[in-house]
């Protein structure tokens, strides 16, 4: 039995409509209106609420958020995932256009090879190599906008998050040497079980599935040409460890199998460009921020002044590094926390269905074995119980506070693996520490500027697309 008190509200009222449809076209914010329309029929605080029944495919289904919602997906007897949407509806979008809609993340088998694969891959190369691959790529980016005038944060991180978690995974260099394949990587996690943004345009989901499909081609050719010796990956790598992956009885797991669980495992990570342009925008209404990560980055004098470094104007890729007027990218306290704070804000998977394996009482709800659950992430990571303030944009939440020794709690993320929520943290620090150094100065940290103004962006902006932010880097020549 699974059951809290973390919710005593009596929930009652007139017979449920099926959300269905609202949540799939609508996301975390039909989910929003649930609450809120429950939270009024009960005469109560809509945060108050920590399960609510719904309707869901024409069935009974529980909404469920915060502590609650993560006990119950820890509880491997009490819920499984797969399986729980028709195909209709399990086409996301990682970031990319609508408004977030629902997913149901890989099967609980899948989750659990990939996740064994992944902590190999990193034990293999630690995440602090992948910070000094990705610096030599951000180095080639800075001189791409620089030369330009200005560069898009989404397309050319898209590149470098791609570039460097290929190569890390051990893809041959015809693959991750290519961009257009690093950006339809992008596209393809728009189609991956992990990925959460079902709101698209009937083209823009026509062709994530054709993205997605070209991809499980080329992690296939990869996986089949590893496995007959005409590729050698790095020894430990994603690609040697899921090729040479076998069952039982000994024989090799099916090539296509072993394709979309390489696939699964590296498309989320570089999906995680979007979250990159986003934060690239906080930044700019909150220059505070950006002034302590570059002074983190740079040291207090360097910092303090307007930066704006010129990187190396030829290629680094494939190179030695070269010497550069600044230190190797960081992932310092700073900018940890700005890529914590970019993952609980603009959560990539804000909703998230799961099927209840068994009979459960869910705090009082009787949910039947075969019953959907769904998952509201995006109420968790902006929970006013759990998070000060929570729709501003704040990482100084991620950050020990005087006389504390540890910061507050990690967000909340219901389908990414630790190890994948690793990379991701260390792709989006080293990324923003870079944008910071290179964004022009917009003035010292007074402390006055107000939160609500400050975000006011943060509600709006989130329905559209991340492709058009742009860095304009004309005045920093």
């Amino acid at each position: 039995m699974l059951s809290t008190r973390a919710s005593a509200v009596a929930v009652a009222g007139p017979a449920l409509r099926d959300e269905s449809l609202a949540f799939a076209r609508d996301g975390h914010r039909a989910a929003a209106r649930v609450w809120v329309e429950a939270a009024s029929r009960a005469g109560a605080d809509p945060h108050a609420l920590d399960r609510m029944p719904v309707r869901w495919l024409g069935r009974r289904a529980v909404l469920v958020r915060g502590p609650l919602a993560e006990r119950l997906l820890a509880d491997e007897t009490a819920v499984r995932r797969g399986g729980s949407l028709p195909r209709a509806l399990a086409v996301g979008a990682l970031g990319r256009g609508g408004t977030p809609g629902v997913t149901e993340g890989p099967d609980d088998a899948s989750l659990a090879c990939r996740s064994s694969a992944l902590a190999r891959a990193l034990r293999a190369a630690p995440a602090r190599q992948v910070a000094l691959a990705l610096d030599l790529e951000l180095d080639e980016m800075e001189s791409a906008w620089r030369d330009a005038g200005t560069g898009l944060v989404h397309d050319s991180a898209s590149v470098a998050f791609g570039r460097v978690v290929l190569r890390w995974a051990g893809l041959p260099q015809s693959i991750w040497g290519d961009d257009f394949r690093c950006r339809t990587l992008v596209r393809a996690a728009e189609a991956s079980p992990a990925s959460a943004r079902s709101a698209m345009s009937v083209p823009d989901a026509r062709r994530a599935r054709r993205c997605r499909g070209s991809w499980e081609a080329w992690a296939l050719e990869a996986v089949l040409a590893t496995r007959s010796g005409d590729v050698t990956p790095r020894v430990g790598s994603l690609l040697d460890d899921l090729a040479g992956l076998r069952r039982s009885d000994g024989a090799h797991v099916a090539a296509p199998e072993a394709a979309s669980l390489l696939l699964d495992a590296v498309a989320p990570v570089v999906g995680s460009a979007c979250l990159a342009a986003w934060t690239a925008l906080a930044l700019t209404h909150h220059p505070h921020w950006q002034a302590r990560l570059r002074v983190e980055h740079l040291g207090p004098r360097r910092g303090e002044a307007r930066v704006g470094h010129r990187a190396p104007t030829r290629s680094t890729r494939g190179t030695a590094r070269t010497a550069s007027s600044t230190p190797a990218t960081p992932t310092g306290p700073v900018a940890t926390a700005v890529a914590l704070e970019a993952q609980r804000l603009f959560c990539a998977a804000p909703l998230l269905v799961v099927t209840a394996r068994r009979d459960l009482d869910v705090a009082g709800l009787a949910v039947g074995a075969g019953d959907r659950v769904v998952v509201d992430v995006h109420a968790s990571n902006h929970d006013e119980r759990r998070w000060d303030d929570a729709e501003s944009f704040d990482p100084g939440r991620f950050l020990p506070r005087t006389g504390e020794r540890r910061a507050g709690p990690r967000p909340f993320d219901a389908t990414l693996d630790p190890v994948q929520q690793q990379l991701v943290t260390v792709l989006l620090a080293a990324t923003m520490t870079r944008i910071a150094t290179m964004l022009p100065d917009l003035g010292p940290d007074t402390g006055a500027e107000s939160d609500a103004e400050a975000d006011s962006w943060v509600r709006t902006a989130l329905g559209t697309r991340p492709d058009g932010i742009r860095v304009d880097l004309t005045g920093t020549r």
